[in-house]
């Protein structure tokens, strides 16, 4: 995952577009964020 830790979520078609989502953090954050596929070949090389 790639992402940034906010206070409040991003809800704009560009972020639904590029498949970006908000999680719930600790401490009452949201985490912005998208997977990124394979990306985890990568780490293990």
């Amino acid at each position: 995952m790639v992402g940034i830790e906010l206070h409040k979520p991003v809800v704009t078609d560009e972020a639904i577009r590029n498949n970006f989502t908000n999680e719930y953090g600790v401490e009452d954050t949201i985490t912005f964020h998208s997977n990124v596929m394979g990306l985890w070949l990568i780490q293990e090389l």
